[in-house]
C-alpha cells in the first residue's frame, strides 16, 4: 500500500496550497478583526461626544426655558404696573392675587422687591410704598392665622 510519488507529490502539493489558503484566510480574519476593534474604538468616542453635546445642548434648553419664564413674569408684573397705575393710583393688591399662605407672600414680595424697588432698572418709588403696605397687611392677616 504504497503511495506512488506522483500521489505523494500531489498531496503534498494539496497540502501546501491548503495550508496556504489557510494562512490567507488567517491574515484576513486578523485585518478584518482589527478593523471591527477601530470601528468599535471610534464608534465609542463618536457616541461620547454625541452623549457630551446633547448633556449640553439639554442645560443650554433649561436655561433658555428658565430665562424665558423669567421674561414673561417680569412682562406680564410689567403690564400689571401698567394697568393698575392707572389715574395715579396703584391698587397694590393685585400684585398679591394667588397669594394664600404667608410663604408664597414672602417669595412674592421679594419678586415685586426685585422688579419695582427704586435702585432697579424699572424702580417705582409709589408702587413700592403701595406694595410695602399692602404687604404689610397680608403679613399681618396670615400672622393671625
Amino acid at each position: 500500500m504504497e503511495l506512488s510519488r506522483k500521489e505523494l507529490a500531489k498531496m503534498k502539493e494539496e497540502q501546501l496550497k491548503l495550508q496556504r489558503e489557510l494562512h490567507r484566510r488567517e491574515r484576513k480574519l486578523k485585518f478584518l478583526q482589527e478593523d471591527l476593534e477601530k470601528r468599535e474604538q471610534m464608534f465609542k468616542t463618536q457616541w461620547a461626544l454625541l452623549e457630551h453635546e446633547l448633556s449640553l445642548f439639554a442645560k443650554e434648553r433649561e436655561e433658555f426655558e428658565r430665562e424665558i419664564k423669567k421674561q414673561q413674569y417680569r412682562s406680564r408684573l410689567e403690564n400689571e404696573k401698567t394697568i393698575y397705575k392707572a389715574n395715579g393710583r396703584i391698587n397694590a393688591g393685585m400684585y398679591f392675587l394667588g397669594v394664600h399662605d404667608e410663604l408664597s407672600l414672602k417669595k412674592r414680595y421679594r419678586d415685586l422687591l426685585k422688579l419695582f424697588h427704586p435702585d432697579s432698572m424699572n424702580g417705582d418709588v409709589d408702587a413700592m410704598q403701595a406694595i410695602n403696605s399692602e404687604y404689610t397687611k397680608l403679613k399681618k392677616k396670615y400672622e393671625e392665622m
